[in-house]
Order: structure tokens, then C-alpha cells, then sequence
């Protein structure tokens, strides 16, 4: 979105238009806003007028985290690892990591996630379960034989 929006802008723009015309690019990527973990806001420039645009280089979730981020911490956590491992490979991959707090927020939202899908999932299953019982005569059963 905010890639389409600057080039739009740089094909609108007067004084933009005359840098291309001289084979000069109008836009500048000046710097980087901040850094979340994996995720970055970075900051580009109009050459012709100097407005700035703000882009985040990771879509971020309902939830306000970014989705890079929650993909790391999903996979670190599915293989078994944690937070330290995590961070070791990104410092090999000479990318910043993610904090503690960051890690543990992500944690236990994917946490809660897989806890409503399990337990959606469980009582599906016992209501399919039920309804086999029912049908087949067998509830009826052990209820009289409980009473």
C-alpha cells in the first residue's frame, strides 16, 4: 500500500517529475523510523518535495503485533526452542532480535489461539460423539444405568 501510494505520489509531483526527466530517482529511502524485532518502519522521501513516507516492512496483525515477528516466535516455539535460541540465529543472521517481553506477549497469544481452536475443535468432536451415541442407542443406555 505505501509502496503504491509514494509511486504515486513521485508520478504526480511536479518537482519530482523534472528529477526523473534528469535521470535522477525522486525517492529516497532516508532512514529507519524503529525496529520491533524482525519488523522495521522505515522512511522515504520525496526528492522534489520532501514528503516523507512512513513503511512498515511487515504487515501487522489484528492483534497489533507484527506478522513477521509472531511467524518467528510460532517457529521457534513448534521446534521446540525459546527465546535465546531465536535470538542466536538472528545474531548470526546479523538481524535484531526480539525482547523478552515481546517473545513472552507472542507466546501466549499464540497460546490462547490454539487453546479456543483445541477447544472448539474438542467440543465439536463431542458433540459428533454424543450424537453417534444417540443414534445408536448406546447414550440412552448409560444414562438408565446411572440412575
Amino acid at each position: 500500500m505505501i509502496l503504491k501510494e509514494t509511486c504515486m505520489h513521485a508520478a504526480t509531483c511536479e518537482k519530482a517529475k523534472g528529477l526523473v526527466s534528469g535521470g535522477i530517482a525522486p525517492i529516497d529511502l532516508v532512514s529507519k523510523v524503529n525496529s520491533y524485532g524482525l519488523a522495521s518502519i522505515l522512511l522515504a522521501k520525496c526528492l522534489g518535495c520532501n514528503q516523507a513516507f512512513e513503511c512498515d516492512t511487515s504487515p501487522r496483525l489484528e492483534n497489533g503485533n507484527f506478522d513477521v515477528n509472531v511467524r518467528a516466535v510460532w517457529g521457534t516455539l513448534v521446534t521446540g526452542n525459546g527465546l535465546s535460541h531465536l535470538n542466536e540465529l538472528l545474531a548470526v543472521l546479523d538481524s535484531p532480535g526480539l525482547s523478552r517481553k515481546s517473545f513472552l506477549d507472542i507466546e501466549m497469544k499464540i497460546n490462547n489461539w490454539w487453546n479456543e481452536y483445541l477447544q472448539a475443535d474438542l467440543d465439536r468432536a463431542i458433540g459428533e460423539e454424543k450424537e453417534i451415541a444417540v443414534q445408536t442407542g448406546v447414550f440412552i443406555k448409560v444414562c438408565k444405568f446411572m440412575h
